[in-house]
């Protein structure tokens, strides 16, 4: 099914299964993220990820930073979760000069094949293969790694401040790896002295209203039937949609007044970070923390379970 949006932009999803998804987690009241970078709404996604206000939250430094990183320890196996729209993966991987294996990972097919068309573009050989990191592990690492060598995972641009279960993501990630192993994580951080406004400004533009709007959208709500609310709270940043009148999706009957939560994004504190991976099965090793830009990078190694 497609609807339009107000500017008569066709959207669409990916499968049935992401419309019924989608609807029951509406009328529970709490959407999670990941539907905002599925089926059209990559495409959206990929038009907010090339604004400047976009580099600002997710860090116009991380390239160089994670790039110095990958030089000293990186061998030539990085797995990426969450690639984007591949620019900034394809930028980080040159600047770093890797030019080994490359495995990129997705809930998304749509936006996936926009991002392995960059990486290409930009001399990667890229693999992909689809993951959904909040519902379990994955064997796709297992079998796409060669070799007792261990393998890098990124997983940058404040993905991890996006999903719902940030422990369970985490153990997620361990599991589907070997002892050895590397995690990078690319986090926003909580800036002393910072006001609600300061975190809000990056996400007051259309195209970002759009890309959280989305997937309300493509499962049939009308767009003048939203009111979308952003704001600042319990460390998040987060938009509501609240209805304006009575919608019925399917066999679902939402009253007029309901608030759906359709976009979080987490801020971190660092001694935060360190006991969440340690809760999750990894030792952290590395830690930068930029307080002026709100950065954080956090490197860890995928302990031993039986040790």
């Amino acid at each position: 099914m497609s609807s339009f949006l107000t500017d008569g932009v066709s959207t669409f999803l990916e499968s049935d299964s992401h419309r019924a998804e989608i609807i029951a987690y509406i009328a529970k009241g709490q959407l999670p993220l990941k539907y905002a970078y599925a089926g059209s709404a990559a495409h959206t996604h990929d038009a907010l990820a090339q604004l400047e206000t976009y580099a600002s939250v997710v860090g116009s430094d991380e390239v160089r930073e994670v790039a110095s990183f990958l030089r000293g320890h990186a061998g030539d196996q990085i797995v990426e979760i969450g690639p984007g729209n591949g620019r900034h993966s394809a930028a980080l991987l040159a600047t770093a000069g890797h030019y080994g294996r490359y495995l990129g990972l997705d809930f998304s097919r749509t936006l996936l094949g926009i991002a392995a068309q960059s990486l290409r573009s930009g001399g990667v050989r890229a693999d992909t293969a689809l993951w959904d990191v909040e519902q379990g592990p994955t064997t796709a690492i297992a079998d796409w790694r060669r070799g007792p060598s261990p393998v890098v995972v990124l997983f940058l641009g404040q993905t991890l401040g996006n999903v719902e279960d940030v422990p369970a993501t985490l153990r997620n990630i361990r599991e589907s790896l070997r002892p050895g192993d590397r995690l990078l994580l690319g986090l926003s951080a909580r800036v002393p002295g910072a006001t609600a406004e300061d975190y809000l400004a990056p996400y007051r533009n259309e195209t970002f209203r759009r890309a959280a709007l989305e997937p309300l959208l493509a499962v049939g709500v009308p767009a003048d039937a939203i009111d979308d609310r952003l704001g600042y709270e319990n460390d998040e940043v987060v938009v509501d949609a609240v209805l304006r009148t009575a919608v019925t999706l399917d066999d679902a009957e939402l009253a007029a007044g309901e608030r759906v939560r359709c976009f979080r994004s987490r801020r971190f504190q660092a001694a935060e970070v360190v006991g969440l991976l340690a809760d999750g099965g990894w030792s952290t090793d590395r830690l930068q923390l930029d307080d002026t830009a709100g950065r954080l990078i956090v490197g860890a190694v995928a302990a031993d379970p039986d040790e």
